[in-house]
């Protein structure tokens, strides 16, 4: 026969068993341990002789079948044939078997009626309130026709009181495990399809995430006389900081910046910010840069949408660096003769995009050879420890010169990495180092 529609539903079809929520080879290995102690009972009850009329050999000839048939379905299910046995026949055979040995042990006095209820919570598992129901009518009808057919003598009140103590719970165990089954059925199907949605947004996510770095990452440019090197690290996988380069003649200009938020607004801003920045002049002025900047934010976000920006512009052949600080925290530097780093605090501007004139003071250093700039987002200060200390710009500071006489690129992968140990970052990190080489040496 040939089965029509979806790939996914020839698939359950192939195997019904093992595809119905909640039903597993776990599952059946659960029933399977059940039945062992269901059987070891069964013959403790025996050896101790308890007081009940039974056919001992009877009894034990439905034990033997009982774990024959176990033993045979542990078989199938290790040699991975079970998913064409289907769930009817599995709860009928343990119906018959459970009849079996209620006939043979005492009928109405049988210690082992209970079995049936346990049979309706499997069908249960197989079938939810349907195959419970259905359990429960034909364990009903058994009952009946051990009752009437096994103990004809039996006084009618009794068969009317084993009735009515019996059969009722029957049903009521049908409904309450059908009923919990269905719920668990539908949450695992409300999970299942919650999974699914997630690994849909996350393959969106990641192909958004290399759009953005196709746009926003700029590979770090190869400059003589200087040796430049980032790291970057979005939050969520798309994120709200950019870094940017523009070689000029007289050496290189950089600009990192930080949009509000880690996520895909942020990323949006993120680019828009990137192409105004790409288009600008290198050789503009940079408190133009900053105020131009500034007005690009304000007119293309909304008021709670801000950008925190360092523009900096480095000459490679005296290492004068000039640079604007808008609402980011300010540089590090390390002397390389001194063997300390420190902070460049005295030179700060307001946040990009919240007011709509504002003005941005230019701020001037010189790197000596072996001096390193160091360029971060506050991703990288804001770090909070087990403690709850965060590492701040001392803690980057004391970083940064115990790692300034690697290779610029090692230096701040291995900054990361520190920032990182110990650490919970809780915003896009990214690092950018600048460096003088000796004279005459490549970056």
């Amino acid at each position: 026969m040939v089965t029509r529609g979806r790939p996914e539903d020839r698939e359950a079809a192939a195997a019904p068993l093992e595809r119905v929520p909640g039903v597993s080879p776990d599952f059946i290995r659960l029933l399977i341990t059940g039945r062992w102690i269901a059987i070891v009972a069964v013959l403790l009850t025996l050896r101790l002789h308890l007081r009940f009329p039974a056919d001992d050999s009877a009894v034990a000839a439905v034990v033997v079948m009982a774990a024959a048939y176990n033993t045979g379905q542990w078989l199938l299910l290790r040699a991975g044939r079970l998913r064409r046995y289907p769930p009817a026949i599995l709860v009928g055979v343990d119906l018959a078997l459970v009849t079996l040995l209620v006939w043979h042990s005492g009928g109405v006095r049988s210690p082992f009626v209970n079995l049936y209820y346990l049979v309706v919570i499997v069908a249960a598992a197989f079938g939810d309130l349907r195959g419970s129901l259905l359990a429960a009518t034909a364990a009903a009808g058994l009952q009946l026709l051990v009752v009437f057919t096994r103990e004809p003598l039996t006084p009618q009140l009794l068969r009317l009181q084993y009735l009515v103590s019996t059969l009722p719970y029957l049903v009521l165990v049908a409904l309450v495990a059908g009923h919990l089954v269905r719920q668990l059925r539908g949450e695992w199907e409300r999970r299942r399809q919650a999974e699914r949605e997630l690994d849909a947004l996350n393959r969106e996510l990641e192909i958004a995430r290399q759009v953005q770095s196709s746009l926003t990452g700029r590979p770090v440019p190869r400059v003589p006389g200087l040796a430049l090197a980032a790291h970057t690290e979005p939050l969520y996988g798309i994120g709200g900081d950019i870094q940017d380069y523009a070689p000029t003649p007289e050496g290189v200009g950089i600009t990192i910046a930080d949009i509000s938020g880690h996520s895909l607004p942020a990323a949006l801003v993120a680019v828009r910010l990137s192409e105004f920045i790409e288009r600008a002049d290198p050789r503009t002025a940079l408190e133009q840069v900053a105020r131009a900047g500034n007005q690009a934010v304000y007119d293309a976000t909304p008021p709670e949408v801000f950008v925190a920006a360092i523009f900096c512009q480095v000459r490679r052949h005296d290492g004068r660096v000039r640079y604007a600080v808008a609402g980011n925290p300010p540089p590090l530097i390390y002397r390389c003769r001194a063997g300390r780093a420190a902070l460049l605090d005295g030179c700060r501007g307001p946040l990009l995009g919240v007011l709509e004139e504002a003005c941005y003071p230019v701020c001037e250093e010189h790197l000596e050879i072996g001096d390193v700039l160091l360029l971060y987002t506050d991703g990288a200060i804001d770090a909070r420890g087990a403690d709850g200390e965060i590492l701040g710009a001392e803690g980057l500071a004391a970083i940064l010169a115990r790692r300034a006489g690697l290779p610029i690129q090692e230096m701040v992968d291995r900054l990361a990495g520190d920032i990182r140990s110990g650490r919970e970052v809780r915003d896009d990190l990214t690092l950018v180092a600048i460096a003088r080489a000796e004279e005459g040496a490549g970056p």
